[in-house]
């Protein structure tokens, strides 16, 4: 079996959840196709993005926490991916924290295995 990528990149829009003490995502037009058409001569539209670096698809650099650590540019791409397990928690609302008791309930009702050495 070839190896299979899935990626999990979030969807970003304007009021998608975002940690509480950080900047809400806000997206307003920059211009429009008529506008572009009548500056430059073709049609385009283009937004605006105001977002929180820590939203929505996110992964720290280990210069966050650490002064001489790397910044996200960095680090190397075998870093974001590798083996892993699909666990579905979909019944969990969304106002509820997943606990390790959810986890474990739905590895077990997967039929994976998580062994000795993963993380």
């Amino acid at each position: 079996m070839g190896v299979k990528l899935v990626d999990l990149t979030q969807e970003i829009y304007q009021g998608m959840p975002v940690f509480p003490l950080h900047q809400k995502t806000m997206i307003f037009p920059n211009i429009s196709h008529e506008e572009s058409e009548k500056q430059v001569g073709f049609m385009f539209a283009t937004n605006n993005l105001l977002i929180n670096e820590h939203g929505p698809t996110h992964s720290d650099a280990t210069y966050e926490y650490d002064p001489s650590g790397k910044y996200i540019d960095e680090m190397p791409l075998e870093y974001f991916y590798g083996p892993a397990v699909c666990l579905d928690v979909s019944h969990i609302q969304p106002d509820r924290y997943i606990t390790d008791r959810d986890l474990e309930t739905a590895l077990r009702k997967s039929q994976q295995f998580i062994e000795k050495g993963d993380y």
